[in-house]
């Protein structure tokens, strides 16, 4: 082999290994990159009684189907209730026949969603509110939130120590940061009674007779987690008037501290 053939050689290695580490670190990158794995569920029907939407996120981790399985039941019962022909229809039938210049009822229901992700806890949350019409002024929004780690359903109770003394304390911390949020929406009889304070006896501990089976712990149902803290969500009313909508408030990690699980 002569030196011009040896050079040949060389010079062919060098590139293929040069080729070798380009693929690599493409590899390398891919693998960091964020894969998109998530699609949604889009509802839309609709007919001269009724109109149905709906947003229902595919997400990997919520590996029960919690949230589809959720909105699909809501979505099939509310066709089953407001079918043409049922008995709603026939009501609303009838009164329009006592009243023809009203307008022409339609019901509604429109589900969306908010999703959140906290890369420093491993979590990732969806804010689930439903609006429904069925007439009157105005409709109403219910609200859901699910929130999952690797392993599915994330259960609150196993981040915070969820006893009576610790309820109570937490749900004062809400209540010092939604008196603020509120500002004149601020209502201090519907806010109390909303979190429940009003049913506190003078010693702290909590009077039945006022209650009508209130839990403190309900405080918490609806909740996001953040990289931050923790943010939970009011429903219409709960804690403020209409006007005033769904009021969220986040308590950092070191508000949580005491209350956190050891």
């Amino acid at each position: 082999m002569n030196k011009n053939h040896k050079i040949i050689i060389v010079i062919i290695l060098v590139i293929l290994a040069t080729l070798v580490g380009i693929s690599k670190r493409r590899d390398n990158d891919a693998a960091r990159a964020p894969i998109a794995t998530s699609t949604d569920v889009i509802v839309n029907e609709s007919n001269d009684f009724y109109s149905i939407k709906a947003e229902i996120p595919t997400e990997p981790k919520d590996k029960d189907n919690i949230m589809f399985t959720t909105a699909t039941d809501i979505i099939n019962n509310k066709k089953e209730q407001w079918k043409v022909g049922g008995a709603l229809y026939n009501e609303e039938q009838n009164i329009s026949q006592q009243y023809p210049d009203r307008p022409a009822m339609q019901y509604e229901l429109d589900i969306q969603y908010d999703k959140y992700e906290s890369n420093a806890k491993g979590t990732v949350s969806y804010v689930f509110k439903n609006y429904e019409f069925t007439g009157g002024a105005h409709g109403g929004t219910g609200l859901k939130t699910y929130t999952f780690n690797e392993n599915g359903l994330v259960d609150l109770a196993t981040i915070l120590n969820f006893t009576f003394q610790n309820n109570v304390a937490m749900t004062r911390l809400l209540e010092s940061k939604l008196e603020g949020q509120l500002g004149e929406l601020h209502n201090e009889e519907m806010l109390n009674e909303g979190l429940g304070l009003a049913f506190l006896k003078a010693d702290g501990t909590f009077d039945k007779t006022k209650s009508d089976g209130f839990d403190f712990r309900s405080n918490f149902d609806n909740f996001v987690i953040l990289d931050e803290g923790i943010k939970f969500i009011f429903g219409q009313y709960q804690v403020g008037p209409y006007a005033a909508g769904m009021q969220e408030v986040t308590l950092k990690w070191d508000e949580l501290a005491p209350y956190l699980v050891k």
